[in-house]
């Protein structure tokens, strides 16, 4: 494992609420409009033949396997975290409760420090500084 591979797993979850959003806002602004806004009569002669249903369903099926690839990818992830806290968790298992929560977890530094008490910057200089020890030859630092 790498550093890039214990916040791959925060950035993924985060991605997978991103795009569940996004299904969520697709589907609230396609819902049925009023039947006055549709005329009876088809657009002949004219090039707006677009298919705004079907695109729009199309948009949705295109996010929700998106959605999939990405959770299947953070379950992968998170197993190979999982049995990476199971092995520090004890000879260190302070840094396992900090792993679990921020990558796991997926929460910001502040919300780890409320969970673990200290403060987010605390955990997240332990962290960097756990990760520097363990794994020296990655340059990866967390973002946040």
């Amino acid at each position: 494992m790498t550093r890039k591979d214990f916040e791959s797993i925060y950035w993924l979850r985060r991605n997978i609420t991103r795009w569940e959003r996004k299904l969520e806002e697709l589907d609230l602004s396609s819902g049925i409009k009023s039947a006055s806004n549709y005329s009876a009569a088809p657009a002949y002669g004219t090039n707006a033949t677009s298919d705004k249903v079907g695109q729009s369903a199309q948009r949705r099926a295109e996010i929700r396997d998106t959605i999939s690839k990405l959770k299947t990818a953070a379950e992968r992830k998170a197993h190979e975290v999982y049995r990476y806290i199971e092995l520090i968790g004890l000879d260190d298992p302070y840094m396992a409760a900090v792993i679990e929560e921020r990558c796991l977890n997926c929460r910001q530094w502040e919300e780890v420090a409320d969970v673990l008490g200290g403060s987010g910057t605390g955990h997240r200089q332990a962290y960097c500084r756990y990760m520097q020890k363990n794994f020296p030859d990655d340059n990866y630092f967390p973002e946040e």
